[in-house]
């Protein structure tokens, strides 16, 4: 239930062109994580609702480090190809 809390709370400030609060992004691709459907979160990752933050690649790594599930090597093979690349200019 969390998590439909924070998505109204996203489509909110979305619509209202309001930053987000640091860390948003972090905390809601993990309640995203923990209370979705795997086929639901990866459509949320693919429509940009959930991005793929630092922080939530670390938790990520946490929970599915050891694993050797082919499923889970998937699923985080897709997680980094979505992330957004950082480019600094110098």
């Amino acid at each position: 239930m969390s998590h439909y809390s924070s998505e109204s709370f996203y489509c909110a400030v979305e619509e209202l062109h309001f930053p987000f609060p640091h860390g948003f992004h972090t905390k809601f691709a993990v309640f995203g994580l923990h209370c979705l459907p795997r086929y639901v979160f990866v459509q949320y990752i693919d429509r940009g609702v959930l991005r793929p933050t630092d922080s939530f690649m670390d938790h990520v790594q946490k929970l599915y480090g050891a694993s050797v599930s082919q499923d889970d090597l998937r699923f985080k093979v897709h997680l980094v190809s979505r992330m957004r690349i950082k480019v600094q200019v110098k």
